[in-house]
């Protein structure tokens, strides 16, 4: 059975309105994900992410990443903590010096 195609290119055919999507649609997604299973790192971490943090179009966030409140990712960021500590993004310093 063929896919049915929601309209044809230079057609005149009416657009079948079910086979659009629905609800907003967001061109420029972000990619967030876990990070990979490795002989290194056998447990997969997600992301934590603040609600109001911004992470800009095409930004991506893998692995034990946190960001914080009114943290602001740039676009084309990569954010990736596979091995190691985790990432920690905050808005102000963690750490003073005195």
């Amino acid at each position: 059975m063929a896919l049915e195609r929601p309209f044809i290119r230079g057609s005149n055919l009416p657009i079948n309105p079910e086979l659009l999507p629905q609800g907003p649609v967001n061109l420029f997604a972000r990619f967030i994900s876990p990070n990979p299973i490795t002989s290194v790192n056998p447990v997969q971490r997600f992301p934590s992410i603040h609600p109001n943090a911004f992470l800009s179009p095409f930004s991506t966030v893998i692995g034990d990443v946190i960001i914080c409140d009114n943290v602001f990712v740039a676009p084309s960021a990569t954010l990736r903590a596979d091995e190691g500590t985790p990432f920690f993004m905050a808005r102000v310093p963690i750490f003073k010096t005195e």
